[in-house]
């Protein structure tokens, strides 16, 4: 189990790195995300959240803390692009979801990311 822990947290690093390679130093990031995941009326800790862009531009992603909070990043900045974003969750070990919400196709999940600060809070069913 502690393997997959590992691979879940090299995923989120190499992702990271991918990013911030494509958005650069000196790119800006107009706007902030952050929300709450909760499922079947719980808070969903330690999640990967993955916002992907419908346009094809840089993704962005965050962790959620104990209380199913989260703060999206882009690469090492805080903060995304404006735009429409599909999302999907990875949970921990050992917490369900129903799959649908693994994959940006299959979620249902978008946002319109508009400039300042955004917050998307998820009740997922």
């Amino acid at each position: 189990m502690q393997g997959s822990s590992q691979l879940r947290i090299r995923c989120l690093l190499v992702t990271g790195l991918f990013v911030s390679a494509i958005v650069g130093c000196g790119s800006s990031l107009e706007s902030t995300v952050s929300g709450t995941i909760s499922y079947a009326g719980k808070p969903v800790p330690n999640a990967i959240v993955t916002f992907q862009g419908k346009s094809g531009g840089p993704g962005a992603y965050a962790m959620t803390n104990d209380t199913g909070e989260y703060s999206l990043r882009t690469g090492s900045n805080y903060g995304v692009l404006v735009g429409t974003y599909r999302a999907s969750l990875q949970p921990p070990q050992g917490f369900e979801l129903p799959a649908k919400y693994g994959s940006v196709r299959t979620s249902e999940l978008e946002f319109e990311v508009k400039e300042g600060a955004n917050v998307f809070d998820m009740t997922l069913e």
